[in-house]
């Protein structure tokens, strides 16, 4: 029933390999206990000390994780299974289970350590391995693929173990059965006994049967998310692509825009200089002959030029706010062609509240009236591109927040040695339910085909990974107000070497 040490279940980390032998020797103490029928305390005990084993290599493994950088969504998946274990294993170690039922649930937790090791924490730390190669945390989770493949011949190997004891069991069962008719005029009694303990038996083996289904179920649910998981790694490299497309095009606009202002300069000097000769042209009308002057004033009233004067001049001047905006709309996209970069430096939040504004205007101008209320704050470290995303992400759902026509508000601020940015906006606002909820993972409000949930997910990780936090107010019917705060040194800055 315990599991037994292999070379199977190195990992390549000294550290975890350790802690897994740990946890080995915790199963095996317990199943030494049920085998020599040790009484309900002892038996307690040894689950309780199991418990705590597992709690702190998993506490241990979650905190490496963070620190060596995996994706989000690796985190996720791995403190999800580890969670739903712990789950068991509480239920287990606090309520009153016989030791049959405690020997059914070793059976489960043999199987779920063995499953663990070989699916995640393998892969997780090749992850390990390959990011302090250098591989990008996206390429480690690639690369660590192959390791799951190579763990699903011993995964069904030991699926295959646990049905053939199951099979045995139930096997021997009917040996007994059969043993018990023969001597049934001589052991009457005894026998109805042992039919009653062959009952118990099979509703025990039909209770695993359940639980190993429950895990099949689970197991299914699981690959259910690691194909999400790897739609969203694939919807990421889409929008790496888009962002190239993007530098590409600003780049293209770039060159007309050029040469549209130099010939917009041009063109006011030109239409100047036309100006002054027609000023000059009126100064000396009365010195022409009457006829001539007849006619010059006719044109003119045809014309109006006292009015094409006025507008020409404005026209030219709307034209150059024109580029302006053209020009400022094409170094936006260029910054958020550089999404994918990870250079922390020294960054003013108030330019990238306002580029972050102008690429999502669009979605917002048709919805709200933004207003902006900045303060007084200094250049903050930080990777620019990813707060930026941050910004993007709140705005984006302020907008769809609000039905009909409503109002956004855009503060700054410092406390301390900290900024905070809050992003308020009038729209139908979250219950406490709701707002308890929102940076879970997967969990979205929006209709299905919406919204992946994965928005506010990834805006907690950007600031978390920047040592800041988030807090949310908000009220049904009034609206939402989100205020990041961020440290102004940059207390979440790696070194080169992930230190």
């Amino acid at each position: 029933m315990a599991l037994v040490w292999s070379d199977e279940y190195v990992t390549g980390i000294a550290e975890i390999d350790q802690q897994h032998k740990a946890i080995f020797r915790e199963m095996g103490s317990l199943a030494m206990s049920l085998l020599q029928g040790k009484n309900y305390t002892d038996v307690q005990r040894e689950l309780k000390q199991l418990a705590l084993v597992l709690h702190e290599h998993i506490n241990y493994e979650e905190l490496m994780m963070f620190q060596e950088g995996c994706l989000p969504e690796v985190m996720w998946g791995h403190s999800e299974d580890h969670q739903l274990f712990l789950q068991h294993l509480n239920v287990a170690s606090n309520e009153l289970m016989s030791h049959d039922e405690i020997r059914a649930f070793l059976r489960y937790a043999v199987f779920w350590m063995r499953y663990h090791i070989l699916t995640i924490d393998k892969p997780v730390c090749a992850q390990f391995l390959a990011m302090r190669k250098g591989m990008s945390s996206e390429e480690a989770y690639s690369h660590s693929a192959a390791v799951v493949i190579e763990a699903v011949p011993l995964l069904l190997g030991g699926l295959h173990q646990t049905y053939s004891e199951l099979y045995d069991s139930q096997l021997r069962v009917v040996h007994q059965n059969s043993h018990l008719l023969e001597v049934q005029q001589k052991l009457k009694q005894t026998n109805q006994e042992l039919e009653e303990r062959v009952t118990r038996r099979t509703n025990e083996l039909t209770e695993a049967n359940r639980k190993l289904q429950d895990e099949y179920e689970k197991l299914q649910l699981l690959n259910q998310k690691l194909e999400s998981a790897q739609g969203q790694l694939l919807q990421s490299d889409k929008m790496a692509a888009i962002g190239q497309l993007a530098a590409g095009v600003a780049h293209e606009i770039n060159n007309p825009v050029g040469f549209v202002n130099a010939n917009l300069g041009t063109l006011k000097s030109y239409v100047d200089s036309l100006l002054l000769l027609i000023s000059t042209f009126e100064q000396v009308s009365d010195e022409l002959p009457a006829g001539v002057q007849q006619r010059l004033h006719e044109v003119k009233e045809n014309i109006e030029l006292d009015y094409v004067r006025q507008d020409i001049i404005e026209l030219l001047a709307e034209s150059a706010d024109g580029l302006d905006r053209v020009k400022q709309i094409v170094q936006d996209l260029k910054d958020f062609a550089r999404a994918g970069e990870s250079v922390w430096q020294d960054s003013d939040l108030h330019r990238g509240l306002d580029s972050t504004l102008n690429v999502v205007w669009n979605e917002l101008k048709y919805k709200a009236k933004v207003h902006k209320e900045y303060g007084e704050i200094p250049l903050v470290r930080c990777v620019p591109a990813q707060i930026n995303q941050v910004f993007m992400n709140m705005m984006i759902n302020a907008a769809h927040a609000i039905e009909g026509m409503g109002e956004i508000t855009l503060k700054t601020g410092r406390e301390g040695e900290e900024v905070w940015i809050s992003i308020t906006d009038t729209g139908k606002g979250m219950s406490e339910a709701v707002r308890k909820r929102i940076f879970e993972p997967f969990f979205t409000t929006k209709a299905v085909g919406q919204g992946t949930g994965l928005g506010l997910s990834l805006a907690y990780s950007i600031i978390q990974k920047h040592k800041g936090h988030i807090e949310v107010v908000s009220t049904e019917g009034i609206g939402t107000t989100f205020t990041i705060y961020l440290p102004i040194a940059g207390k979440g800055e790696i070194s080169a070497d992930g230190k």
